[in-house]
C-alpha cells in the first residue's frame, strides 16, 4: 500500500462484536490513492477515508461562536416586558467552556434578519437563542413588503421544545453593534464527480465568493 502497487488493498478497523453500536462494523479507515495531493504531491500513496478523518477534524473545530445579523433590511423588534438594558456573561461555546465567556446584551429593541422576520406569524411563539421565548404580537400582514419593525411579548416561562423557530437576534445597542463582513464560499465545481472525459473548465463555478455586511 505504501508503494501504491496494490490498489485493491485497504486497512479496516476491527470493532468489538460486543459493541452495542453495530453500524461501524469493521470500517475501512485507509485506502490507496495515486492521485497527487494538492500539498503533499506524490509523497504519499495511502490516505485516511473521509468517514475516519472527518470526526477528528470536527472535534478540533469547536471555535467560539458569535452572533451576526445582515445589515441589509435588518428588522427592529420591540420587546414588551423588558424595562431596561442589561448584560450577562455567556459561554463562547456551550460545549467548550474553556474558550471563556462573552458579554451578551439584553435590550428592549433587538435586530432580526429580514428572512427570519418574514417567517413570523401573528401570535406565534418563537425562541430567542440564548434568551428564551417570546410571542409575536405585531407583524405586517402584507408578506410582499419589506418588514421594518415588529413587536414581541417576552414569555420566558415558555417551553423552547414546543417552538418551531429558534432564531438568532442581536440587541440594538451601539456598543453591541460591531460592523462585520461575512464571506461565504460556494463549491468550486458544479458537478459532483468529474469523469476523465470531462473538461474541468466547463464545470467551474463562475462566482464562488459572496460578501454580506453585518452587525455582530
Amino acid at each position: 500500500m505504501k508503494a501504491g502497487t496494490d490498489l485493491e488493498w485497504c486497512i479496516r478497523a476491527i470493532i468489538s462484536v460486543d459493541d452495542p453500536v453495530k453500524r461501524p462494523r469493521d470500517p475501512v479507515i485507509y485506502r490507496c490513492n495515486l492521485q497527487p495531493h494538492h500539498r503533499a504531491r506524490a509523497a504519499w500513496k495511502v490516505y485516511p477515508t473521509y468517514d475516519f478523518c472527518a470526526p477528528f477534524l470536527d472535534s478540533l473545530e469547536v471555535a467560539p461562536r458569535h452572533t451576526a445579523i445582515p445589515k441589509d433590511n435588518a428588522v427592529t423588534a420591540i420587546i414588551h416586558g423588558v424595562d431596561k438594558t442589561s448584560t450577562a456573561d455567556r459561554p463562547k461555546h456551550n460545549k467548550n467552556t474553556s474558550l471563556g465567556t462573552k458579554k451578551v446584551f439584553y435590550s428592549k429593541e433587538i435586530l432580526f434578519s429580514q428572512e427570519d422576520a418574514r417567517s413570523f406569524k401573528p401570535n406565534e411563539e418563537i425562541t430567542l437563542m440564548n434568551r428564551g421565548n417570546a410571542i409575536v404580537t405585531r407583524v405586517p400582514a402584507n408578506e410582499s413588503e419589506t418588514i421594518s419593525e415588529l413587536e414581541l411579548q417576552l414569555h420566558l416561562e415558555g417551553d423552547f421544545k414546543k417552538t418551531e423557530k429558534k432564531v438568532t437576534w442581536l440587541a440594538k445597542e451601539t456598543p453591541n453593534m460591531i460592523p462585520a463582513r461575512l464571506f461565504d464560499f460556494d463549491y468550486l465545481i458544479t458537478k459532483d464527480k468529474l469523469e476523465k472525459k470531462d473538461d474541468l473548465f466547463s464545470f467551474l463555478t463562475n462566482k464562488t465568493e459572496s460578501l454580506t455586511e453585518a452587525w455582530g
